[in-house]
């Protein structure tokens, strides 16, 4: 055995350890030896090698890219070749698949003058295959960054070097540094969004919270580009920075698109503001005048007792609420569609709410020789609902049925079921057709603002009580049969309670003069002649002592150096309205530790958000113009009522800051 041959013996043991192969070649490159580690990377038994050329191992497209390294190699002076893997030689396996190896050839001089080449091996196939992979991972990595608008970078605290990739690249291309890139960061950034980042930074670094928000990068072209940022710092077990590192998504088109939404509905919002304004005015002039005329009808009522006259009474009353129900159809509609919290819920007696339906539509129902009825099977209870809207409801219905019922009758049904009210509008009718049905429901449904040009009348009424139901949390049902009659179902979801009996009025009908000290006094604060006229002649029907002054500025006067067992106050007076005057009395009466005297305003403001101001002002009810006698009664019955229960409380204005 050569010197030769006992190296290449002892190399072997050595390197059999990691993996390593080791070939023995002739001068003409046949194989003399073959180790057990070459035979594991080339997958060919030794006995089938041994002899043959090494060329016969390289496959046939690399051969000529191959022989020309060892043909250079053998005909020179090197002692070495090293072939690394940026020029690997491919063998070919027994299966004939391919080996990527790595190969050191030496020059070994024998005595006789030849030389003989030793050849160490080593398998880097598993190594180029993960270099390929995550070169290919990368380029999908920027590819999928690219596509989606993205930008990583990342900075070393370490190196102070910054790197990074992506849709920003070219305007980062001269941020080197960190303080370059900070610098350009904020350079580029909008005022707002500078501020943004700064406060944002900050408190990662004091909360180790990671930075996520929306920048506004100001571009060369002089646009705005919109990013949403992600960014958080890498630190070592010992609190050091290591690395910032963080991602901008380009979010531009979807920012474009939610700043037009957005001043889209800004302009809505105030569209509907200007909408809300106009119909509260067109309310508040229609219901001033209207209150004149319903508060001149009920004293001609009290005083008169010719029947023709009466008659005529009757039906200037009649035209005058149809005038205003309309007023409330168009305000139903706009309070729906602002969604306004229910806080007027209160309750009611059923029983007393079925009267007033009869004497409402009894004697014009016999005008049209039709049988009205109003059944009422859950005459026993109470409910809490909002009683305006309930009326409006059922008025609307009510009236629908009588005017499309030529004969027969009109009947309203008020009953209790699992979900609470059930009321039921039965007429006789001339029905609706399956074909107009359907085309109706899909109108309520889709909440169209009125019904097809077909249609007998407008549907203003039938649109405002399904968007009122709708609002109070209950549903309508249409049944209808043509030429038969029609049945509208109404649920409401309500609360009962046993009725158990009426309430003691703290307001008595008392054969007193209005000069006795001991008569029940009011102060009313209203500007308007006729408005006043009116409620002075409520007042004096129950000979309640009055005084009136024309502004919220003499009624808080007045208040102070006057003992009145309740106030009327309107709201829209001059030098000071109702509201601020009601403010200024409650504060008042708290530094001065008097007891809460009851507050009702009386305005022609009928909307829910305008009446919810009046109640958090301080004041007590809310009845709005044209005032009904009842109404105006059990208001400020309600409202004394109200004031006994907080003066009794320890601290009655807890509630009024």
């Amino acid at each position: 055995m050569t010197a030769i041959e006992c190296d290449c013996y002892m190399l072997e043991a050595l390197m059999a350890i990691d993996e390593f192969g080791l070939i023995l070649l002739n001068e003409d490159l046949e194989i003399l030896k073959f180790s057990d580690g070459a035979e594991k990377i080339i997958a060919q038994p030794k006995e089938t090698v041994i002899g043959r050329s090494i060329r016969e191992f390289i496959p046939f497209e690399f051969k000529e890219q191959h022989e020309k390294y060892i043909s250079e190699f053998v005909n020179s002076n090197e002692e070495t070749l090293k072939i690394t893997r940026n020029h690997f030689i491919p063998l070919m396996t027994l299966n004939h698949e391919l080996t990527k190896a790595e190969f050191t050839i030496s020059k070994h001089r024998v005595s006789s003058g030849h030389f003989l080449y030793s050849v160490i091996i080593k398998d880097i196939s598993d190594k180029i295959k993960l270099e390929e992979d995550v070169e290919l991972s990368g380029t999908r990595l920027r590819s999928a960054i690219n596509a989606d608008e993205m930008t990583i970078f990342e900075i070393d605290y370490e190196t102070q070097k910054i790197s990074y990739f992506g849709v920003l690249e070219e305007l980062f291309k001269d941020a080197d540094t960190p303080a370059k890139f900070k610098e350009l960061i904020f350079q580029k950034l909008s005022k707002n969004s500078a501020q943004e980042l700064y406060n944002a930074f900050s408190e990662h670094l004091e909360n180790k919270i990671p930075i996520s928000l929306e920048m506004e990068l100001l571009m060369d072209d002089g646009n705005s580009n919109w990013f949403n940022a992600y960014a958080e710092m890498l630190y070592d077990d010992y609190g050091k920075r290591l690395k910032f590192i963080g991602a901008l998504k380009n979010i531009t088109e979807s920012k474009i698109q939610q700043i037009k939404i957005e001043e889209e509905i800004k302009k809505a919002r105030e569209a509907g503001e200007a909408k809300t304004k106009l119909l509260a005015a067109v309310s508040h002039e229609m219901r001033t005048p209207l209150n004149g005329i319903f508060g001149g009808l009920q004293q001609l009522e009290l005083f008169n007792s010719n029947a023709k006259e009466s008659s005529h009474i009757g039906m200037i009353e009649k035209s005058a609420k149809r005038l205003l129900s309309v007023v409330d159809e168009i305000l139903g509609l706009e309070n729906v569609e602002e969604n306004h919290e229910d806080i007027f819920a209160k309750e009611i007696s059923i029983d007393e709410f079925c009267e007033k339906m009869i004497q409402q539509y009894d004697s014009y129902c016999k005008t049209k020789k039709l049988r009205f009825n109003v059944i009422n099977n859950c005459e026993q209870y109470n409910i809490n609902l909002n009683q305006h809207q309930l009326l409006l409801i059922v008025e609307n219905l009510v009236q629908n049925a009588i005017k499309y019922t030529p004969q027969g009758s009109v009947n309203a049904v008020f009953d209790r079921n699992e979900n609470g009210l059930l009321i039921e509008i039965i007429d006789t009718g001339i029905g609706i057709s399956a074909e107009n049905l359907k085309v109706i429901n899909q109108t309520l449904l889709n909440g169209d603002d009125s019904l097809p040009e077909n249609f007998a009348g407008s549907g203003i009424g039938l649109i405002a009580a399904y968007r009122l139901i709708c609002s109070m949390g209950g549903n309508l049902e249409i049944i209808s049969i043509p030429n038969e009659g029609t049945n509208m179902r109404i649920n409401l979801p309500a609360k009962f309670r046993v009725n158990s009996g009426n309430k003691v009025c703290h307001i008595q009908h008392n054969d007193v003069n209005n000069d006795d000290d001991s008569a029940v006094s009011v102060l009313i604060a209203e500007d308007n002649d006729t408005n006043q006229a009116v409620l002075k002649a409520f007042m004096d029907a129950m000979n309640i002592r009055t005084n009136i002054v024309e502004n919220g500025l003499e009624a808080l006067n007045a208040y102070i150096v006057g003992n009145y067992d309740f106030v009327l106050m309107d709201i829209k007076m001059p030098e000071m309205d109702g509201k601020e005057a009601t403010q200024r009395i409650r504060h008042y009466e708290k530094i001065n530790k008097l007891p809460r005297r009851p507050i009702i305003a009386v305005t022609a403001n009928a909307l829910p958000q305008q009446m919810e101001e009046y109640l958090a002002s301080g004041m007590d009810a809310v009845v709005t113009k044209p005032i009904s006698a009842p109404h105006l009664y059990q208001a400020i019955d309600d409202a004394m009522e109200t004031c006994d229960d907080l003066n009794s409380q320890a601290e009655p204005y807890a509630a009024i800051a």
